[in-house]
Order: C-alpha cells, then sequence, then structure tokens
C-alpha cells in the first residue's frame, strides 16, 4: 500500500508527457531552459482561425528589455526514424545585444514511420502585465509508407501560453524598494537649503527683483544716474 501511494505522488509531482510521434503537438513538448516556466493552450489545436490573424510580431520585448523570438534548427533525426533526413526544432529564444540564449525548444517527434514537428518559425505576443509570453505553434503531423507520405496528414495551428516571466508589478516593486534605500541614504542632503533657488521660468531671469536670496545678500548697482553740477569760481583776491 506505501509502494503503491508513493508511486501515485511520484507520478502527480513529475514533469507532463510529452505527446506521441503522429499526434499533434502540446504544452507538455516544451522543453524548458529557464526555470520557473510553465505552458497552457491559450488557443487549443486545432485553431479555427489562425492565429497569425492577431499574433502579428516577428519579435517582442520582455520586461526584461530582452528581444524574445523563434526560430526552426534543423537537427538530425532519431536512430529509430525512418524519415531520412534532419528534421526541424522550433525555439524561443532572447536576444540582449550581442548576448542570447534559449527559453524553451520543442524538438520534433519521430518513431518508425510517424513524425510530428513544428514546422515554421511562430509569431509571437507578450503580456507585460501577467508575464506570458503568446507563441503561435503550427504542426504538421504525418507518417512515411515505403517511402511515400501517407495520406493522413494534418497540419494546423495553436497558441502556447509561456507563464512565468517577470511581470510589470515585480519590476515596479523592486524599483521601489531601490529607491527607498537611496532615501534613506540621502535623507540628511535633502534637509540643507541651498542658497540660491532657480528662478520659475526664463522670464524670472530678466525681471528686476527686489528680494534678498536665501542665505545671504548681494550686492546691487543702481540704475539712476546722477547729475554732477560743475559751477565756476573765481580765486580770491590778495590783499597788497
Amino acid at each position: 500500500m506505501k509502494r503503491a501511494a508513493a508511486f501515485l505522488v511520484g507520478f502527480a509531482c513529475s514533469g507532463a508527457f510529452a505527446s506521441q510521434p503522429g499526434q499533434p503537438f502540446d504544452c507538455s513538448d516544451w522543453v524548458y531552459s529557464e526555470p520557473g516556466l510553465s505552458c497552457t493552450a491559450w488557443v487549443p489545436y486545432p485553431a479555427d482561425i489562425d492565429p497569425y490573424n492577431y499574433l502579428d510580431e516577428i519579435a517582442t520585448f520582455d520586461m526584461a528589455q530582452r528581444l524574445i523570438r523563434t526560430r526552426i534548427v534543423m537537427i538530425p533525426e532519431p536512430q529509430d526514424c525512418l524519415y531520412g533526413g534532419d528534421l526541424p526544432q522550433l525555439e524561443t529564444l532572447w536576444i540582449h545585444g550581442t548576448d542570447e540564449g534559449v527559453v524553451a525548444t520543442m524538438p520534433p517527434r519521430c518513431n518508425g514511420d510517424s513524425w510530428s514537428w513544428a514546422e515554421d518559425p511562430s509569431n509571437v505576443e507578450f503580456d507585460p502585465t501577467n508575464g506570458i509570453l503568446l507563441v503561435r505553434v503550427y504542426d504538421r503531423v504525418g507518417c512515411w509508407n515505403g517511402g511515400q507520405p501517407c495520406p493522413t496528414q494534418e497540419s494546423g495551428s495553436w497558441v502556447a501560453a509561456i507563464h512565468g516571466f517577470t511581470t510589470t508589478f515585480e519590476v515596479l516593486q523592486n524599483y521601489t524598494r531601490a529607491q527607498s534605500n537611496v532615501g534613506v541614504g540621502t535623507a540628511r542632503l535633502k534637509t540643507r537649503r541651498s542658497a540660491f533657488a532657480f528662478p520659475p521660468g526664463p522670464r524670472a531671469w530678466l525681471a528686476p527683483t527686489t528680494s534678498t536670496p536665501t542665505g545671504g545678500t548681494l550686492p546691487t548697482r543702481s540704475t539712476s544716474r546722477r547729475r554732477i553740477r560743475c559751477t565756476a569760481t573765481t580765486p580770491p583776491r590778495r590783499r597788497t
């Protein structure tokens, strides 16, 4: 009984199983390169309206100012795959200056003559309020029959919502915390009064003022002109 309970707990805590070859992709097919990410189907497969109609961004920025986009990378087929060539792998990556890294990948599935993969690069959209990245995924599913494609091939789109990115609220919280720490160190400086204050506008620089600036006096130059009268005087006569 204890073994059965331990098995159930381990099964419940383990990651989701990936889809089988020959079946459309779903959220369980993502392989994450960053911790804390998860996926839900924002629009399940197959979408009635192609997400290209409303997800029109080929790249977007997250709250860490990283450029997020997708690309297709060709990788070798598995040993038990009868496809006979490299298979496409969907990658969601970030770019920041000259640095780049992978957020998540969606490897192709192939077993014998059954295969499935994401065929082309996908459009993206970022929700900064909830920290969600929307990714359009275009699935192609099929098989091989004696070296020829099976007539049961199918394709379709769906939208994956990848959760776990930094949100706007988290950025504001960190900014507020940093400002509060700076305020403690500069509180003493804020209590000091300056001896000079800038005028409220450009005209105040030109307007005459009779007020005394805070913290001292400035010499002023009088604008009035004094008239000096010059009178001729006769020197006194000397008595003989």
